[in-house]
């Protein structure tokens, strides 16, 4: 799968339209991801927690295609954690190979080496143990830190937790349902249903 990233411009309308597509959708995505998070995989049940919000008026699709964004950003997580209890794990072997050579010696300074070692060990051990409890921060930990300390506004914050919008194509609908790419008008128009308002996006690129 290819991604492309291509600048475009939009009016106020169409943009407050966008960003509340996006608010939306960044709602599904943090509870998909939040759920899976918590050991639950049933995309019935996820589909049936986001139905109950009040604050989520988006098609199927559109929450499906969060719902799988959500995974995806969990997945992802789960392959980083992995590469870095692996990375606590090989530092811990290393530490107690250390440990045991330095006991074994004659150093003037073993009983300080030792200590210095134990205390490498504890600290790297709780690092292993500790990693599958931390989770994605949707905004990033900067951010969540600087509204803690009232360093941004709450809209800052609340601008920064949003993901890009999410759509899949499909050979089906011969690219995406809700997404037209006008190759004329170097628009894209988003809509979300049959008597839902269009948004227009100016896109800044040369079809060839």
């Amino acid at each position: 799968m290819k991604s492309f990233k291509i600048p475009y411009k939009v009016d106020s309308t169409n943009k407050s339209m966008l960003l509340e597509l996006r608010r939306m959708q960044s709602i599904v995505i943090r509870t998909a991801y939040n759920e899976y998070f918590e050991g639950n995989n049933n995309v019935k049940s996820i589909k049936a927690k986001i139905a109950s919000y009040s604050n989520i008026d988006l098609p199927a699709t559109m929450i499906l295609y969060g719902i799988i964004e959500g995974k995806a950003i969990f997945d992802s997580e789960k392959v980083r954690k992995e590469g870095l209890k692996k990375q606590y794990q090989d530092k811990l072997d290393e530490l107690e190979q250390s440990f045991e050579k330095i006991k074994k010696g004659r150093s003037k300074n073993k009983t300080f080496k030792c200590r210095k070692i134990l205390k490498r060990l504890f600290f790297t051990k709780k690092k292993l143990i500790d990693v599958d409890k931390h989770r994605t921060v949707f905004g990033s930990r900067k951010s969540f830190f600087d509204r803690i300390k009232n360093k941004i506004s709450k809209e800052e914050w609340m601008n920064a937790r949003l993901n890009n919008l999410v759509v899949f194509g499909d050979t089906l609908h011969h690219g995406n349902r809700h997404c037209r790419l006008d190759m004329e008008n170097r628009t894209l128009v988003v809509k979300m249903g049959r008597n839902s308002q269009k948004i227009i996006l100016h896109l800044y690129f040369h079809f060839y």
